[in-house]
C-alpha cells in the first residue's frame, strides 16, 4: 500500500514543526470491521473480521531518550512521557502506545524511545478500533526499530489485547488486534478465539460492497457497558460449565441450548447466552454462504445478528438501530452494527452501482429520525501493518 501524497505531506510538515531532525520512517496500521461474530470473541466464539484501508499512520524515528515524544494530527496536544510511566486517564490516547511498549518489555522484547507524528483517518468514536490500530502501529514500529522486524504479528495482537486488558482496563477480546495484525487484502479472517486457529476466507462480494455507516454518535469503550456484558457472560458460564463441561459459552451446542437456557436463573442471563450461542452459529453459516457465493443468505444472517445484538445482548441503542433500519428500508441485502456498539458504526451489504443512492436514502432517513448527519464510506479489505514507501 502507498499512502497518498496529502497524508505524507501532512505528516512531514508537522514533523518539521514539532519534532527534532532525524531519519524518520513511515508506517501504517489498518482499522477493521467485523463482518459477523459480535461480542463473542471473549466468549470463545468464532469471528469473521477483516482489516480495512483506513487506519493509523505514523512518521516515526527511534531516539536515545527513554521517552515517547508524539504529536497527533487528530489532537492538538503535543505529548512527551517517560516509557516507565503508568496509565493516566488524563493522558488520553497516549496510554495506548505507552501500554504497548510496556507489554513488549514485559515479554522480553527490546524497546526504546520514539519520536514522531501520528495521524488516523478512522472516524473518531466510530467503533472501528482506532485504539487497536494505534497499538499495532506502535508494536510494528517497535519490531522494526528495536527487534529487527522479528516480532510475529500474532504476538503483537496478543500484546495489544494485554494492553487493553491490563494497562487500559478494558475487558476486551482478541478480535480487533488480530484482525489488524493479520489482515489480508480481499479476505476476511475466520478466527477461533478459544484456540487462535484461523484461516482466510475470500470476501468475494461479486457486484456488491460493504458500506460503512457511521452514526456519528461516539462511544467510549472504557465508559460503556462492555465490561458489564462480559461479567454477565461469566456468570452464565459459571452455572453452565459443570452441567455441560464447557470452557466457553460459545461451546454450547445447538441441541444443548434449550436445556442450558432453562438452567439459568434470570431472563437477562438467558438472553446474553442465547446471543453468544446463536451468533457463533451464524458465523459458521456466513462463511458457508460466502464460500457458496450466496449473498442473500449472508445478508439474512447480518440482519439476524443485529436483531440479536439489539434484543438479546442489548448493545445497539437508538442511533445504531436507526441507521440499520434506514439501511434495511433503503434496500440493503443485509445490515448490522459492527464493533462494541453503544454508538459507532454499522455495515450494510449493497449493490455497488446503487451505493450512492443508497447512502443518500439512508442519510435522509437517519438524519430525519435523529437530527444527526451520518458519515458513509466504502473501503475494501486490506493488509496488516506495514512500512510504507513515501
Amino acid at each position: 500500500m502507498r499512502a497518498n501524497r496529502e497524508i505524507i505531506q501532512k505528516l512531514k510538515s508537522a514533523a518539521e514543526k514539532t519534532c527534532r531532525p532525524g531519519e524518520y520512517s513511515l508506517f501504517f496500521a489498518p482499522s477493521r470491521i467485523n463482518v459477523i461474530g459480535e461480542h463473542i470473541d471473549y466468549n470463545g466464539g468464532k469471528v469473521l473480521p477483516c482489516a480495512i484501508e483506513v487506519g493509523t499512520y505514523g512518521y516515526l524515528r527511534e531516539i536515545e531518550e527513554p521517552v515517547l515524544r508524539l504529536h497527533s494530527l487528530n489532537n492538538p496536544q503535543y505529548h512527551e512521557v517517560p516509557l516507565d510511566e503508568r496509565p493516566d486517564p488524563q493522558r488520553g490516547w497516549l496510554n495506548y502506545p505507552l501500554g504497548m511498549l510496556h507489554m513488549l518489555r514485559e515479554e522480553g522484547y527490546q524497546t526504546g524511545g520514539l519520536e514522531g507524528v501520528i495521524f488516523g483517518n478512522i472516524p473518531t468514536g466510530s467503533g472501528l478500533s482506532s485504539s487497536s490500530s494505534l497499538e499495532m502501529l506502535i508494536g510494528f514500529a517497535a519490531s522494526h526499530f528495536f527487534n529487527r522486524g522479528e516480532i510475529a504479528p500474532v504476538t503483537l495482537a496478543l500484546l495489544g489485547k494485554r494492553t487493553e486488558n491490563e494497562f487500559i482496563g478494558v475487558a476486551s477480546g482478541i478480535m480487533d488486534q488480530f484482525a489488524i495484525a493479520m489482515g489480508k487484502r480481499d479476505h476476511g479472517i475466520l478466527l477461533d478465539t478459544s484456540s487462535l486457529q484461523y484461516r482466510y476466507v475470500p470476501l468475494d462480494l461479486k457486484d456488491h460492497v460493504f458500506v460503512v455507516l457511521n452514526t456519528k454518535k461516539p462511544r467510549r469503550l472504557v465508559d460503556s457497558k462492555y465490561n458489564e456484558r462480559r461479567g454477565e457472560c461469566e456468570q452464565a458460564l459459571e452455572i453452565l460449565q459443570p452441567l455441560f463441561g464447557i470452557e466457553h459459552l460459545c461451546e454450547l451446542q445447538r441441541e444443548q441450548l434449550a436445556e442450558g437456557l432453562d438452567a439459568l436463573p434470570s431472563d437477562l442471563l438467558q438472553k446474553r447466552t442465547r446471543h453468544c450461542v446463536t451468533e457463533n452459529m451464524r458465523v459458521a453459516e456466513a462463511v458457508q454462504a460466502l464460500e457458496l457465493g450466496n449473498l442473500e443468505t449472508l445478508g439474512m444472517l447480518l440482519n439476524q445478528s443485529h436483531i440479536s445484538l439489539r434484543d438479546d445482548y442489548e448493545v445497539t441503542g437508538e442511533h445504531l438501530d436507526a441507521i440499520v433500519e434506514a439501511a434495511w428500508d433503503a434496500g440493503a441485502i443485509g445490515a448490522r452494527m459492527t464493533g462494541a456498539g453503544f454508538g459507532g458504526c454499522a455495515i450494510a451489504l449493497v449493490q455497488q452501482q446503487r451505493a450512492g443512492e443508497f447512502i443518500r436514502q439512508v442519510d435522509a432517513k437517519y438524519s430525519s429520525k435523529t437530527g444527526i448527519r451520518g458519515e458513509y464510506f466504502l473501503s475494501r479489505s486490506g493488509n496488516g501493518p506495514e512500512r510504507l514507501e513515501d
